[in-house]
Order: structure tokens, then sequence, then C-alpha cells
């Protein structure tokens, strides 16, 4: 019976964890619209009737990450309209994120299934308000793979040699980041089993871990061919007092305002005692090298990767606040079984931070819907068979009297305006990145069909160059023009 109504109270919180994402039309994030727009491509492609987009746009040949969320939105998108299939797809991200912590919690020891509320705060993550859905879901199949090849590191099956290299392959069609991260916690993990105690010497331990890595060699070559056949791209550094607001203060929680900086000192203090236990757990019961010691020794390699990787790096930004996250959800799962006092006051603490975080991002979407509502009014207006431009003006946002603090939701919201019938988009951004599945052809950029102009107040002129435009909508902010 208790085993029940842990699974109940599992399930309503998981179904609580997506209320945000459903409760308003439009999901502000920076980047989401254009992926949207560019899954739809994966098929639109395929239909010859699509002339203009088969002029402009074109598949990137390989196998490349951020192939499986597009995949997966285009997949949606021939069963449902846009806006649910990423709603559906957003869902999906959110509850697999503490599901894979908590299966990788019980591979390695059971009795710390507290520790997977822990993943609650930190689905709607600031990289997931920015449009990383790739990323959002290359982690918790990073969880999943790891899960899956702790209990068969040292034993070798075709089994789990097709399965740890499925899992692999699915986490980097979805993101390399977390792809280099499953491969270098299997390698921590199996470097740890010499270490441990165990049945046999030493030597047969190590010989078994040797083994145990064998799984590993197709993935790892797939990953040295991808980055031998990257581009260098360019490296910048952030200062450390800026490193330091992100880990100890935004923890990857602000988004738009900085009202959730108030949870980082409970979230910090939640860990710290955990550790703290973990060690005083240790110290009444040394017992040698645990397994779970594996996951104590990887989170605080990713703390030193935080501190001295660079912000971008190969094309990819972001970098430190990519690995905060990994670090701050992988080192829960080195700590100790706490007792059950200890438990329900890091449950209770945990599921408040959870839902003060939800709270207050579902008041952030709701002040953001006005805005969002009217830069998207004029969509259907747009012809089959046409281009668009978006032309951005300097203004502030009124949802919060300043502009969102980290993450631009009108950045892409043009990417709404393509979502008909062979529309082009001519700010597709992804298809100037070699690891996106789609790039522009050689097509000489004609003048836009339409223009999208926002924001334009009603007593405001239109900017010299499309004065001789037709105006087809002008409210709210909003102008859409057409090319006489």
């Amino acid at each position: 019976m208790e085993t029940r109504r842990a699974r109940i109270a599992a399930a309503a919180l998981l179904v609580a964890s997506a209320i945000p994402i459903w409760s308003v039309r439009f999901f502000p994030s920076q980047d989401g619209p254009s992926h949207l727009y560019n899954a739809r491509l994966l098929t639109a492609l395929l239909d010859p009737a699509n002339a203009r987009l088969r002029e402009f746009f074109e598949f990137n040949p390989g196998l490349h990450p951020n192939l499986l969320a597009h995949g997966l939105l285009a997949g949606l998108q021939a069963v449902v309209s846009p806006l649910p299939a990423e709603k559906i797809l957003l869902t999906a991200l959110v509850v697999l994120l503490p599901l894979s912590l908590l299966c990788l919690l019980r591979a390695v020891e059971r009795g710390r299934d507290v520790y997977a509320l822990a993943a609650l705060p930190f689905a709607y993550h600031h990289l997931l308000h920015l449009g990383f859905y790739s990323f959002s879901l290359g982690l918790s199949l990073c969880f999943f793979t790891l899960a899956f090849f702790w209990p068969r590191r040292t034993r070798v099956t075709l089994g789990g040699v097709l399965g740890v290299n499925a899992l692999l392959l699915l986490t980097y069609l979805a993101h390399f980041g977390p792809f280099a991260m499953s491969l270098l916690g299997m390698a921590i993990g199996l470097a740890a089993v010499p270490l441990a105690a165990g049945e046999g010497s030493r030597g047969e331990r190590l010989r078994r871990a040797v083994l145990g890595g064998l799984p590993m060699v197709p993935a790892g070559l797939l990953g040295l061919a991808y980055l031998m056949a990257g581009s260098d791209g360019f490296t910048k550094y952030v200062s450390a007092e800026k490193l330091r607001t992100i880990f100890f203060e935004r923890m990857l929680l602000t988004s738009y305002t900085t009202w959730q900086q108030m949870l980082a000192p409970w979230l910090l203090g939640c860990l710290a005692v955990a550790l703290i236990f973990t060690a005083l757990d240790r110290a009444r019961r040394p017992v040698g090298f645990l397994p779970r010691d594996a996951f104590l020794v990887f989170s605080a390699l990713l703390a030193a990767f935080f501190f001295t990787l660079p912000r971008w790096m190969n094309d990819g930004g972001f970098v430190n606040d990519r690995v905060f996250l990994l670090f701050f959800l992988l080192a829960w799962v080195g700590m100790a079984p706490p007792p059950r006092r200890l438990a329900v006051a890091l449950g209770v603490v945990l599921l408040a931070c959870a839902g003060a975080h939800l709270g207050r991002l579902s008041w952030e979407y709701a002040r953001l819907q006005p805005e969002l509502r009217a830069v998207t009014a004029a969509v259907e207006q747009i012809e089959p068979h046409s281009t668009v431009a978006y032309r951005r003006l300097a203004r502030q946002s009124e949802a919060f009297e300043r502009y969102p603090r980290y993450v631009d939701p009108f950045a892409h919201v043009d990417s709404y305006y393509g979502l008909g019938e062979d529309v082009v988009l001519f700010d597709n951004y992804e298809t100037r990145f070699d690891y996106f599945p789609l790039r522009a052809t050689a097509a000489e950029r004609v003048d836009p069909d339409y223009v999208v102009v926002w924001p334009l107040p009603p007593d405001e002129p239109l900017p010299d160059d499309l004065r001789d435009h037709t105006i087809l909508h002008h409210a709210d902010g909003l102008a859409l023009l057409r090319r006489n």
C-alpha cells in the first residue's frame, strides 16, 4: 500500500510539473519557434510542391546532433498543430528529467529516491527557456544511459552492448554535450571498479573493467569523427565573478526575472546537508571505495570544468551553464541513503523550491502572453509559396516594465509566420551551423514578399526602406508589410 501511495504521489507531482506549459498558449522560449519551423521543414522538403523551400533550404547530410528533437517535433506536427506539438515535447522534457535521475539513483544504490526531487526545480531550467530542447532531451538520455550501463559495467553481454550503444546513439543524436558526458561518466565508473572492494583480486577487477569498456568503443569513434569533422569556431571566456553568480545565485533558475535567485541558498543548502551527512556516514562506517563514490568524483570534476571551460567553444555556447546542470544533478547520485527524518526534511525543502519556481514561472508566462499574441496576430495573412523577413526594432517589452532579463522570447517569433505552406524564412539562424539537420542552399536571397516589423507603435512611421510596402496589419506594436 505504501508503495502504491508513493507511485500515486510521484505521478501527481509529474502531472503538476507540466501545468505551466499547458496553462498558456505560447511557451515563451527564445529558440523554440525556430525549432518548430525547422522541424516542419524536415518533412516539407520531401514534397516537390514546396518549390520555394527547396530553393533556399536542403538537408544537411550525415548523423548530426540536434536531429532527434527536430525529428520528434516533425513527427508530432504530422499529428497535431505546431503549438500543441511543442507542448507535448516540452512535457516530455520536463517529466523525463526527474524520472531519469530517479532511474540513475536506483541503478547505483537503492534507498535514495528522495534525491530525485532535486530535479523538479531544474526541469524548467534557464537553457530550456532559451529553447535548448535538444540539450534538455540529451540530459535525460545521458542519465538513462548511465543507469542502463551501471549494473552492466563489468558484465559484457550482447544485450548489454547493443543496449548501451543504442542509448549512446540516441544521446548523440539529441546533443553532443550529454553524449560526451555519458562517455566520461562511464569511463569514471569503469576506472573505479579496481578500487572498489569486490569479488576476485584487483587484477581480476581490472580485467573486468577493461572488458566493460568495450561497448564504449563504437560510440567513442562516432564522437571522435564528429569532433574531427567540426569547425574550429571561436572561444570566449567570461569573468570569474560571472561564473560565481551563475553557480551560487542564478543556478540556471532565472530566465525572465531575478526572482528565483532567492531559491539558490535553499537548494545549495540541501546539497551541502546531504554531502555533510554522506561524509559523516562514511566516517562512522569506513567501507572503502563505494560504487556511488564515482559520482562524487564525477561531480567534482564537473565543478572544476565549470570554472575553467570557456563560455563559447567550437560554435557552442553556454558551456558553463550546461556543465553546472550536470554537476548539480549528478552530485546527488553520490550521496548516502538518508535516514527517514533527513529524507523528509530534504523532500519538504526541495518540493517547496519546486513549487515556488513553477508558480512564479506560471505568472511570468502569463505576463508575456499579451505581447506574444500581438506579435503573432497576422500569421494567417501569409500566403503560400512566399518569403518572409523579420525587422526587429529597439524597444523594451512591457511585460515586466523592462526587457526579460536573460531570455529573449521575441528573438525568433517570426518563425510562427513560416509555419504555413511553402513559406521561406530568411532569418533562419539554424542553417548557419553544421550541427543542425538543415542548411541553406547557394540560392541568391531576394527581396522578401513580407516583412514582419516589431515593435512599431501606431504613431511611429515605417523605416524609410519599407515605406513603399503595403501595410496589411498595424496594431499593438506589430506591422506586417507586403512588397508591392
